[in-house]
């Protein structure tokens, strides 16, 4: 009996010990991951600013080192589309920066980060002497968007590049035979004969609506892409338009003779040339300013001005909630951001940035209630991104000068009501009877599990008409624009930053800086640099993302079909409105 309870103590403490030593470990980690997230890099007295997109991940805002890059031995590239442009821009005064050198392919920035990083580069090059290099081994569309600009773009002259130049596509995916076929029956109420983001789950193929707005939508984003490259290297759009639709350009070599780059080098003969351009004997010799750090070192955020312009970023989709999400914009919480903005007597003028394809009306009116009560007492500019669609265009339609992005998607005035009755899957498939028992004629309407009335259906029409209304009753007030031709260029229809332009629904393309200019403008300064700029919500560090990770939070795939998924979990919890003012799909140029 003693051996026995010996055994058991042995254990224990032993269990004890391992639990005490696994503590350690992991605050000896948290800590060395917190260090190293807040340790400030040291740049070389002079080297080469070296972008490489294929690991400098553009996004809204820099964020802090990521933990489980950093436990794997990586360093993550999180840099803020403000703050790369800013360092680009500040690069060309540096004496420090000889020259900057890109690589443009692999890359997975959207095109609207590469639409401003690229006016910086140019701004870069137009500014001084120094010159602008691309390098790629596999040119593709975004590669060469960026690659463009540049003074001289070499490619590689290995065998085995497989360059993926062949224009700009959407695949929409639909859902509506298959969702029969299980016995899933999607109820959908809209207003908008282009407002096709439920389109997915009720049809097999596309409307003609739908297929005629994302031909012209693609069209402008080509003239604005394939434009810039056309232009960038010297050659006619019919011409290019002409050798993409003739397969012309399958290797390396076929863009060097179509001029569309200057000349193919191996490995050895691109270190050569770096350091020929970096004036060093050789390519050991030449010290490279990576990117993340350069932005960490320069465009470290002035807390302590006594003027600052505040930019307040919308990001992701917009729902709502008294929690925040990482990846979406919650309505109760960015309300309140909003409202602390406005309280902050430092805070002179507001950029708002908006990159969201829209989603939940009831957060969206929230938000835009503060934003216009922000508008009251301070300036307030507004930035469009990839997106400013739906309810993304909703809450910041008011501001005093909309800049948009040329390759944003904007616009989508239009409103959808969207719930699935699963009673056919449950009966026919499952074999699961569900029976409601209510105390009147509609208790159950959100249940999910029966299909909607003719009253049913007519009451949910009768609330997205009023919700459309009142989104052309915002704009058109907002805009200076008559209520009918609101609706004309509204339906759910989307357009580009430049038709939205010419559509009145936005004032000028321009990028996140060229807000942040004017927004400066009408303090009466001439220079933002006078002033701190601030961000608004703020990014985790690295400790909260490890509270986060280990809390069982994490980021969710910010894609359409988790969108709707979430919208269904909260219609079965009771937690949402039914109605939405959401972009149909994502479109992104790879």
């Amino acid at each position: 009996m003693k051996d026995f309870l010996k055994t058991v103590l042995a254990v224990v403490v032993g269990l004890i010990a391992v639990s005490v030593i696994s503590g350690i470990f992991t605050m000896a980690v948290i800590g060395s991951i917190a260090l190293a997230g807040k340790s400030a890099p040291v740049l070389p007295k002079s080297g080469v600013l070296k972008i490489d997109l294929s690991s400098d991940c553009l996004a809204e805002q820099s964020q802090s080192l990521d933990p489980i890059s950093s436990l794997k031995g990586e360093q993550s590239r999180t840099i803020g589309i403000y703050d790369a442009c800013r360092a680009v821009r500040l690069a060309a005064d540096d004496p420090a920066v000889k020259f900057i050198y890109v690589r443009a392919d692999a890359n997975a920035s959207s095109i609207s980060y590469l639409e401003e990083l690229r006016a910086a580069l140019a701004d870069f090059r137009e500014k001084g002497s120094k010159a602008v290099i691309t390098y790629m081994e596999s040119p593709n569309i975004p590669g060469m968007y960026i690659g463009s600009v540049s003074d001289r773009i070499y490619l590689t002259s290995c065998d085995g590049s497989n360059p993926m130049f062949f224009g700009l596509t959407a695949r929409l995916t639909y859902f509506g035979d298959a969702l029969k076929a299980l016995g899933v029956n999607v109820q959908l109420i809209r207003h908008g004969k282009y407002k096709s983001a439920g389109e997915p789950f009720v049809r097999s193929t596309p409307s003609e609506e739908n297929l005629t707005q994302y031909r012209e939508l693609l069209g402008s984003l080509w003239s604005t892409v394939g434009g810039a490259i056309a232009e960038g290297c010297g050659i006619g759009i019919d011409r290019l338009d002409r050798m993409i639709d003739n397969l012309e350009l399958g290797e390396c070599a076929d863009f060097v003779k179509a001029g569309l780059a200057d000349s193919l080098m191996s490995r050895t003969g691109l270190e050569q040339k770096v350091a020929e351009l970096a004036m060093e004997s050789s390519y050991g010799d030449v010290d490279w300013i990576l990117l993340d750090e350069y932005v960490k070192v320069k465009c470290a955020q002035r807390k302590s001005a006594h003027e600052k312009i505040a930019v307040i970023y919308a990001d992701g989709d917009i729902v709502d909630g008294r929690s925040v999400e990482p990846g979406k914009v919650c309505g109760d919480p960015f309300a309140k951001t909003v409202a602390q903005v406005r309280a902050d007597s430092s805070v002179k003028a507001v950029v708002f940035r908006v990159n969201s394809p829209g989603g939940s009306v009831l957060a969206s009116e929230k938000i835009l209630d503060e934003i216009r009560q922000l508008k009251a007492v301070k300036p307030v500019v507004a930035s469009y991104g990839s997106y400013a669609a739906s309810g993304g265009y909703w809450i910041s339609n008011c501001c005093d000068r909309i800049f948009s992005d040329a390759t944003c998607l904007t616009g989508s005035i239009g409103v959808f009501s969207m719930i699935p009755d699963v009673s056919g899957t449950l009966k026919e498939k499952a074999h699961i009877g569900v029976y409601a028992v209510n105390t009147h004629d509609h208790s159950n309407i959100f249940s999910l599990t029966h299909p909607l009335s003719e009253s049913e259906r007519a009451y949910m029409q009768r609330s997205v008409e009023g919700i459309y209304s009142r989104f052309v009753d915002i704009v058109a007030g907002s805009r200076s624009l008559d209520p009918e031709y609101v609706d004309e260029i509204g339906q759910g229809r989307v357009w580009s930053g430049v038709a939205g332009v010419e559509k009145g629904l936005v004032d000028e393309v321009g990028d996140l800086s060229d807000a942040i200019a004017y927004a400066a403008s009408l303090i009466g300064k001439d220079d933002p640099e006078d002033c701190g700029i601030v961000s608004y919500p703020g990014v985790p560090d690295t400790m909260e993302q490890l509270m986060m990770m280990f809390n069982g939070l994490s980021n969710p795939s910010d894609r359409d079909i988790s969108a709707y998924v979430d919208w269904f979990k909260s219609y079965r919890d009771g937690r949402s409105e039914m109605t939405f003012a959401r972009l149909p799909f994502r479109v992104e140029i790879r």
